[in-house]
């Protein structure tokens, strides 16, 4: 019986010194506020990953639900979280 892969822990995922931490910050909190995004840490953690830009395929998912709906529906969130 084979194992799943093991997700990468928090710390891996999220690697960023400080300044570069802030720079990511800087950027994914006018993106929330500009789509009406409620500022909880799931969706903070969503649009902090889009903006390292290391997850081209979440960040497509999320551009084509802000596209349809021209807003991010909160309760769209949990879709993302793998």
């Amino acid at each position: 019986m084979s194992q799943q892969p093991k997700a990468p822990s928090l710390l891996a995922q999220y690697p960023e010194e400080t300044r570069e931490a802030a720079d990511l910050l800087k950027h994914a909190v006018p993106l929330m506020m500009r789509h009406q995004i409620p500022p909880n840490p799931v969706h903070y953690a969503l649009w902090y990953t889009y903006s390292q830009g290391n997850n081209p395929d979440l960040n497509r998912r999320l551009d084509k639900v802000v596209s349809n709906f021209d807003v991010f529906p909160p309760e769209t969130a949990p879709e993302f979280i793998e």
